[in-house]
């Protein structure tokens, strides 16, 4: 079952064998077999169960789990890298480093000797060659300030699964007041979730929000997996923008650049930038990758502008990927 797991999930990149419709699926209640979404790549999975279950998982998917170095020293480090090996045999390909970044280089080389489709994460700051996974609580907030510092300021990040509300299982969201129509606690969650999913590095979705919001998450990783600007590797930029929006600019070696705007608001918002800092297509038309949509921005001289209805998000794309 092994060799033909990784057989199934061949290393697109060496340079990192995970791609921009790659997410991880955390919380994932695997005795009880629900359904994953098609849209789902990674399952996390902790603890890592022992049952026929677990098979069916692993036809499909890529199994991700943790890697816990509970003592320093070369005994740390040892134990480490037979953690890392004992998970391999199990078939998983995603490992989560905690307290053991310092190792990552030399897990790589020992997990890619083995499988070249090995992902080694880590669970801090990560660099441009190891990205993080994107779980830091600070992106749980539809406060605009509180989200450009986490994506400016990436740090350390607490554990996998987050903080879960006591009443529906889902991450707990600064900012959403309980006591507002679930329609706008709603269109909120969806707004700071879009932010998450924008930006750089792994997403990590809980699997409660699948459950939740299925039809809503499937669009946004269906446009997060129709450009390469959102490979985990691929640049990353805050832009400025006004106090309640949140701007990034994603963009790929090769080329790609997508423009991903967030009103964290119920006030309609506006964006403004110079024209000269984008590669505009000849029609100066935009495709909006969410929606589908073509989009004209405004033109004002040397700057265009856009309009953002409240807690609306736009990814506006200035390649022709398909």
């Amino acid at each position: 079952m092994v060799a033909q797991h990784r057989e199934h999930f061949a290393a697109p990149d060496p340079r990192f064998p995970l791609s921009q419709s790659d997410v991880i699926i955390a919380g994932f209640p695997v005795d009880a077999q629900p359904s994953l979404p098609q849209w789902a790549s990674v399952v996390h999975l902790d603890p890592f169960p022992d049952s026929e279950a677990l098979e069916t998982v692993a036809r499909d998917y890529r199994l991700c789990c943790v890697l816990t170095r509970d003592e320093t020293g070369p005994a740390g480090d040892l134990a480490l890298i037979e953690q890392l090996l004992r998970h391999m045999a199990a078939g998983v390909q995603v490992v989560r480093v905690e307290g053991g970044e310092d190792l990552i280089p030399l897990l790589i080389q020992v997990a890619r000797a083995v499988d070249p489709a090995m992902v080694v994460l880590a669970a801090g700051a990560g660099s441009h060659a190891h990205p993080h996974l994107r779980e830091d609580r600070r992106l749980y907030s539809c406060e605009p300030e509180q989200l450009r510092d986490a994506l400016v300021h990436p740090g350390e990040v607490p554990s996998l699964y987050g903080e879960l509300t006591a009443a529906s299982g889902l991450p707990g969201i600064d900012g959403i007041d309980p006591a507002l129509p679930e329609d706008q606690q709603l269109w909120m969650r969806l707004a700071t979730l879009a932010v998450r999913l924008a930006a750089r590095g792994v997403p990590v979705l809980h699997w409660a929000e699948v459950l939740s919001l299925e039809q809503d998450l499937e669009a946004l990783v269906g446009a997060r997996s129709a450009s390469a600007a959102f490979h985990p590797l691929s640049e990353g930029e805050v832009l400025a923008s006004e106090p309640q929006l949140v701007a990034l600019r994603r963009a790929s070696p090769e080329g790609a650049v997508v423009l991903c705007l967030h009103n964290l608001s119920r006030d309609y918002g506006e964006y403004r930038h110079r024209k000269d800092l984008f590669p505009w297509p000849e029609t100066g038309v935009l495709r909006e990758l969410i929606s589908g949509d073509l989009v004209v921005p405004t033109s004002e001289g040397a700057l265009f502008s856009l309009e953002l209805e409240p807690w609306e998000s736009l990814w506006l794309s200035f390649s022709d990927e398909e």
